[in-house]
């Protein structure tokens, strides 16, 4: 997620001209809608289990970073652009809940009851270090390819993890 998160604002600004507000609004409806859907999130856990909604909230986020490479590519000069990436973003943070609920309550589930806390511990570093690696990779393939293709790179990125989340879910059910 990092490939896109990291690079966007700068997108933002670089590409869609966007100000220092825009940008600080596409933040806020970010987490904004992060937080009014983390009591969705859960009640959707309750309701169709862990696996199913980490598979949607995975796979939705794919169909958001390739609107998100469409927009890079083809909406750059189109008179809603602006308003078209703070959407994007906004849902990007809507989904964000689901899949945070989702890997805690997986990881809890999946580890030691004495170990549930290193466990999240790692997987926070694990966080961290994928934050670090994919801003070195998004700064250089933005800046050698271009916004279209780091777009379409995340998404990529997050299929193939879909896809080997699909996998493993038999093992976390």
């Amino acid at each position: 997620f990092q490939l896109f998160f990291i690079p966007f604002p700068v997108f933002m600004l670089n590409v869609l001209h966007a100000g220092t507000i825009e940008v600080f609004i596409m933040y806020l409806m970010n987490n904004v809608a992060s937080a009014i859907a983390f009591r969705i999130s859960g009640r959707t856990i309750n309701r169709i289990g862990v696996s199913r909604t980490l598979s949607m909230a995975l796979f939705s986020r794919v169909g958001i970073l390739g609107f998100s490479t469409f927009l890079a590519i083809l909406l750059m000069g189109f008179r809603f652009s602006i308003p078209l990436a703070i959407m994007s973003y906004t849902l990007m943070g809507f989904f964000w809940s689901f899949i945070s609920i989702s890997w805690v309550t997986s990881i809890s589930k999946l580890a030691i009851p004495e170990n549930r806390g290193k466990a999240i511990g790692y997987y926070n570093s694990f966080l961290g270090v994928g934050q670090i690696g994919s801003g070195v990779v998004s700064g250089y393939v933005s800046f050698a390819l271009g916004y279209g293709m780091e777009f379409f790179l995340a998404s990529l990125a997050v299929l193939i993890g879909g896809i080997m989340l699909v996998s493993f879910q038999p093992k976390i059910n």
